[in-house]
């Protein structure tokens, strides 16, 4: 008999919390230029990607956030 377990981890207090992208994890990634940027949380950069390759002050403004919500 096959005995599955789920892992549950969209609550970051869960078990598997370290999971959730809202888990604060800081993620470090290059950026279009090559240079290492830092993200406070996989959500941060998530998010910060709808906004990708878009010149507006706004938009740089989003992506400096230092919340996720």
């Amino acid at each position: 008999m096959l005995c599955i377990q789920v892992a549950e981890f969209y609550k970051v207090w869960d078990r598997y919390g370290a999971l959730s992208n809202f888990s604060p994890h800081a993620i470090q990634l290059p950026d279009a230029d090559g240079a290492t940027r830092t993200w406070p949380t996989v959500e941060h950069y998530y998010q910060a990607q709808k906004f990708a390759g878009v010149a507006d002050p706004e938009a740089r403004a989003i992506m400096e956030v230092q919340t996720a919500r």
